[in-house]
């Protein structure tokens, strides 16, 4: 199962609000050729512009597990 991605999930959201681009940088206060960057994979944001975008949206971050740590042995490289 493939993990949805910030970018992902924003643009969903996006298409169910019906927001362009230029709309919806303009109700959170963030440039539109920085969003529109971002939303491409062509740049990325910094925490600020992030923060509002999730803010509008409602989003939160969740806290993974930490993953287990691998043990060293005779196949990681290292003599």
């Amino acid at each position: 199962m493939r993990v949805k991605t910030l970018i992902d999930l924003l643009h969903s959201k996006m298409a169910q609000d019906g927001l362009s681009y230029r709309e919806l940088a303009r109700k959170v206060d963030v440039p539109l050729t920085s969003l529109w960057r971002f939303l491409n994979g062509r740049g990325g944001l910094n925490i600020s512009s992030i923060e509002k975008l999730m803010k509008h949206y409602n989003l939160g971050v969740v806290e993974l597990p930490a993953r287990p740590k691998r043990k060293k042995g005779r196949n990681d490289g290292q003599n």
